[in-house]
């Protein structure tokens, strides 16, 4: 799902294909800028429950039959608040954010392999993955766990 009416709401003014020349741009054009915090934050948190009760409604389940909740982890009170706007209790929620900060695109994944590696999960549980990204994109998606 995607909103791409806000897409200049996050931005680095210079770099990229758009000015590639990164050396002639002014240093504080070489940051990532919030146009406004808050329309971003409310966005993000609409977003992501919006594809997450979209992913659940599709998987046939319930948001309390999750077994762990493994959100992009860009700012803790946007899945905080995702998490308590789904009704899922906060000590399913899976994090990274403490110890990783905002790793971009690699939170969830990185999320996964911690818990993995510390056997948080079992066979048969459900884990409800949701994101929000560039462009005001977003995704969620319902797995089941298998040991096979």
């Amino acid at each position: 799902m995607s909103d791409g009416s806000l897409y200049d709401m996050i931005a680095i003014k210079a770099g990229g294909t758009r000015n590639p020349d990164m050396g002639t741009a002014e240093p504080e054009d070489r940051v990532i800028r919030i146009k406004d915090g808050k329309v971003v934050f409310e966005k993000a948190v609409k977003l992501m429950t919006l594809c997450s009760e979209q992913a659940l409604g599709r998987a046939g389940i319930k948001a309390s039959q999750i077994d762990h909740f493994i959100p992009h982890q860009a700012n803790a009170r946007i899945f905080d608040l995702v998490a308590e706007n789904l009704d899922i209790d906060p000590c399913r929620t899976l994090r990274s954010i403490e110890e990783f900060g905002n790793s971009s695109a690699a939170t969830i994944p990185l999320t996964l392999s911690l818990a993995s590696e510390q056997g948080k999960f079992a066979d048969g549980q459900f884990l409800l993955m949701a994101a929000v990204g560039a462009g005001f994109t977003g995704g969620a998606v319902v797995f089941r766990t298998s040991d096979q």
